[in-house]
């Protein structure tokens, strides 16, 4: 139809664009964010939430993974490590393995770990977020990760 607005998906390029930085900028933000000054990991990351950009989840096979992911944002705390034993302990019970992730308590990392753990076709993933602001979740959440 002439006029028609075709949704499709926000790419790489849309995020850059959006963000005024190079492809190679957003490609580094989310595979390796501390090479990008934060207040570029900023406005990449705002670019992201406002189109609502989720990595490519690669083939069908995440349905057959046994891997979970737990983002923590540190680590050699009692809270987490009593956390940790507890989400294990219950995942292995039904033959999953878990494999966990620091962001740090920063936001760049956390998405990092989040899209490499989705491009890995992990079977879930659990996230203790490091900001107050979730969009980045509900994109994921959409898309049924």
């Amino acid at each position: 139809m002439y006029g028609r607005i075709v949704n499709k998906k926000p790419s790489l390029r849309d995020v850059a664009k959006q963000a005024q930085v190079s492809l190679g900028t957003v490609s580094n933000v989310l595979n390796r964010p501390t090479q990008v000054s934060e207040e570029t990991r900023l406005r990449v990351r705002e670019a992201i939430d406002m189109l609502g950009f989720v990595p490519n989840k690669g083939s069908s096979e995440s349905s057959k993974s046994k891997i979970v992911g737990l983002i923590l944002p540190m680590g050699n705390s009692p809270f987490y490590d009593e956390m940790t034993n507890g989400v294990e302990d219950a995942i292995n019970a039904h033959g999953y393995r878990l494999l966990i992730g620091y962001s740090r308590e920063d936001e760049a990392i956390e998405l990092q770990l989040l899209n490499s753990m989705v491009e890995s076709n992990f079977r879930g993933i659990i996230v203790t977020p490091v900001g107050s602001q979730n969009q980045v979740f509900d994109k994921f959440i959409e898309k049924n990760v």
